[in-house]
């Protein structure tokens, strides 16, 4: 029950309990669920949600334009930027926060957020296979999941979001990191993923061990789009 229904109700039961005698009084009992509801904390008024985060980072992104030239980055960086957002409403991601040379990126399961970091890395490999050095793009990305809060109808910000972007940080150019509590919820998929170490990750109090996703590998090409969904730029 929300919020709102719940005053109302009390307000209902402070209304069929009230005395209607000049000088009564409502019952003590009235006043207990009204200050019962009005001082419940903020962890039960909003409700919580499962998400997967995905964090991408173009790498080197502030070099490209020395590298191909203004006009020549702007379409590259426009055709990243379309590429990605593409892929992301394809695999049923919605888009949380652009990051100027990155996204963050909302899924229902962590299932979903790999399939999508895969096609968006094979997109990237694609366009690198047939583009000059120079114009060559690299993205790192980090996946990780766990409940939030949401308020008005979108997760609020938390550390979730935090843990996510710091395994995000914690990759090289062309990988894809999860973290260790993300396997679990992948049992099934025959996927290859390989430790890279226990790390320390930002606001978070221990170590946690960090895992490569092989998003190239057979197994995993198999359920991703190899096409890009846009042709590179010319």
């Amino acid at each position: 029950m929300g919020r709102s229904r719940r005053l109302a109700a009390a307000r209902a039961l402070a209304w069929h309990t009230w005395d209607r005698r000049p000088h009564a009084r409502p019952k003590r009992h009235v006043y207990t669920w009204m200050s019962i509801v009005s001082a419940q904390p903020d962890e039960l008024r909003y409700p919580r949600q499962y998400v997967a985060f995905l964090y991408t980072d173009l790498w080197q992104s502030t070099a490209l334009a020395k590298r191909a030239g203004h006009e020549r980055a702007t379409a590259l960086m426009d055709w990243h930027n379309a590429t990605l957002l593409e892929t992301f409403k394809r695999y049923g991601g919605r888009e949380g926060v652009w990051r100027g040379d990155g996204y963050q990126a909302q899924f229902r399961t962590a299932h979903a957020a790999l399939l999508c970091a895969a096609a968006c890395q094979r997109a990237l490999a694609a366009h690198n296979a047939a583009a000059p050095e120079a114009e060559r793009l690299y993205a790192r990305m980090g996946v990780s999941c766990g409940e939030v809060t949401v308020v008005q109808r979108r997760p609020g910000y938390g550390l979730v979001q935090i843990v996510a972007r710091s395994v995000m940080e914690a990759a090289q150019p062309q990988q894809i990191l999860v973290s260790g509590h993300v396997l679990p919820l992948l049992l099934g998929t025959d996927w290859v993923f390989k430790s890279i170490g226990v790390r320390r990750l930002t606001s978070l109090e221990y170590p946690v061990e960090l895992y490569a996703f092989h998003w190239w590998n057979d197994l995993a090409q198999g359920q991703v789009d190899t096409p890009p969904s846009r042709e590179p730029p010319i």
